[in-house]
């Protein structure tokens, strides 16, 4: 297990440091959509191949601001990966959490993935 990335962080551990996934959090039976599954991977593979022909941009020292253009882009398609993995837990895991009791710890949960994705 690896220590976390963050400059002074010493409580927080990585998982994948060493090649392994992080731990499933309690309750959690490891079911994610089919039909979600798919198409998240398949717009991830699609966005990695956009990554690599901005970085041959790079490489041929391409005009900054197109260069940006198609990072910015590269970030709306993670956004919308994001949504869709969202919009699967709150019908799947936090659905699942609210009717076990487990409403507390969720809603923590969620609120800190958003805290951290603030800063």
């Amino acid at each position: 297990m690896g220590r976390c990335d963050r400059r002074g962080c010493g409580t927080h551990r990585v998982w994948a440091a060493r090649g392994h996934p992080l731990p499933h959090p309690p309750g959690y039976d490891g079911r994610v959509k089919a039909d979600t599954k798919k198409d998240v991977a398949a717009r991830l593979r699609s966005i990695a191949g956009h990554l690599k022909a901005v970085e041959r941009m790079v490489d041929e020292d391409t005009y900054c601001v197109d260069v940006l253009k198609q990072t910015m882009a590269i970030e709306k398609a993670l956004e919308r990966v994001d949504a869709m993995i969202l919009g699967s837990h709150l019908e799947t895991c936090v659905a699942d959490a609210f009717r076990e009791g487990r409403a507390a710890k969720t809603v923590k949960e969620l609120t800190d993935i958003f805290a951290t994705a603030r800063k």
